[in-house]
């Protein structure tokens, strides 16, 4: 958030007032920062001059370019760009946007590229689900396009992961905790129990993520994905257009009112 600031700061500018998407609205600081980078992303590469020798500038770049999010392409913005298999999948499938055909497509660039990104980690799974809530999180970097007995026994853990995506998923953990200097374990079997109870923590009923657009009609509509359950209590992926933007926020509202999408 410091560095957005500064970056800002430097620029003589400040953040524009856009939907907040993703968790970014659950702190001041979070929604702060999404629009502040929303701001800079929004940017051509004319105001870099400006900022380039800003160590905080360059610290944005260097996490905004992380393989953490993607792929690095070529763009005109001052921010770096990414793409993730998600992305690529909107660009391929357009306009045969479906959760099936989406999560398929996902699924197979994930397979054939050297993506380690947590939406390519996702898309590897081929569960829709799961590339829902792991697109939400990290929504401001993507690209757009009962009773129990007393001592109850001692659950077991079983690590049954494919290989080459425990592989991709150690990168992954590896390039963050140096990245942002943190200590998340190793995806391993010795650490399953850590994972599960960390996973079962993890509230995703009602996370919504905008993927893409479609300007070719009038008022623009956006392209929606967001985890509901369905009528069999099943978590699932709910897709919908809308001429407005869908927050996580909005859609947690609509799903405890009743009201549904409107």
């Amino acid at each position: 958030l410091k560095c957005a600031r500064k970056t800002l700061r430097a620029l003589k500018l400040r953040p524009d007032n856009v939907p907040v998407e993703g968790y970014y609205h659950e702190t001041s600081q979070l929604t702060e920062y999404f629009l502040s980078i929303r701001t800079l992303q929004n940017l051509n590469q004319d105001r870099l001059p400006t900022v380039a020798d800003l160590p905080e500038f360059q610290r944005l770049t260097q996490v905004l370019a992380s393989p953490l999010f993607g792929i690095l392409v070529p763009s005109e913005r001052l921010l770096p760009l990414i793409k993730d298999p998600l992305t690529i999948a909107l660009e391929k499938t357009f306009p045969d946007w479906t959760v099936p055909n989406l999560t398929a497509s996902a699924h197979a660039i994930a397979r054939e590229g050297q993506d380690i990104s947590l939406v390519g980690l996702g898309a590897w799974m081929k569960n829709e689900v799961i590339l829902a809530a792991l697109r939400e999180s990290i929504v401001l970097y993507a690209g757009f396009f009962l009773g129990a007995a007393k001592h109850p026994p001692k659950p077991r853990y079983i690590w049954h992961v494919d290989k080459e995506l425990v592989e991709r998923a150690n990168l992954f953990i590896i390039t963050f905790n140096r990245l942002m200097k943190e200590k998340i374990p190793r995806a391993d079997p010795q650490n399953a129990q850590a994972y599960w109870e960390a996973g079962d923590q993890n509230f995703i009923i009602g996370r919504c993520v905008r993927l893409g657009g479609d300007d070719s009609v009038s008022p623009t509509r956006y392209y929606h994905w967001a985890i509901r359950r369905s009528h069999g209590n099943a978590l699932m992926v709910h897709d919908f257009w809308h001429h407005e933007v869908w927050t996580t926020e909005r859609y947690q509202s609509a799903l405890m009112s009743g009201r549904g999408i409107q």
